[in-house]
């Protein structure tokens, strides 16, 4: 079996975070959880859902204060890729979307971050070791910042 790769998440949001501008973008989640709890409070329910701001997971986490404005929430994906025609997937490949971002901006190619790379031809065996090492360095990050 091949190596695996793994970038940590954590450089490439101080990276993110280094430029004035694209950490001021990074306060949308925040702003626009006000709008939505606004929006509940008044008329007892969303008029539109567009956002994963929308759901009632993230909204429950705000009105319980789990996450705040500095806080950073992100999305794990996970899929396999098909790196040449009729060949079962090469390699696995997962990500990390932030959330803190609109929704026009975090689904852009320079805002989806790589989480690692899983080698193929095959499905993994055991995933989880594969994925320990990032998710360790998340776990990380979370207790130092906390």
């Amino acid at each position: 079996m091949s190596g695996f790769h793994t970038i940590p998440i954590g450089l490439q949001l101080q990276a993110l975070y280094q430029s004035p501008e694209s950490a001021s973008h990074a306060y949308y989640l925040h702003s626009k959880s006000y709008c939505v709890h606004a929006e509940l409070d008044h008329a007892g329910s969303l008029d539109q859902y567009s956002d994963v701001l929308h759901g009632t997971d993230l909204i429950k986490v705000f009105e319980d204060g789990h996450v705040d404005k500095n806080d950073i929430v992100l999305m794990f994906l996970i899929d396999g890729a098909q790196l040449y025609a009729k060949k079962a997937s090469a390699c696995w490949i997962y990500i990390w979307v932030l959330l803190n971002l609109s929704p026009a901006e975090h689904y852009k190619k320079k805002q989806v971050f790589i989480g690692g790379f899983i080698p193929g031809p095959n499905n993994p065996k055991n995933i989880d070791s594969f994925l320990f090492p990032g998710l360790q360095h998340l776990v990380a990050l979370q207790k130092e910042w906390l």
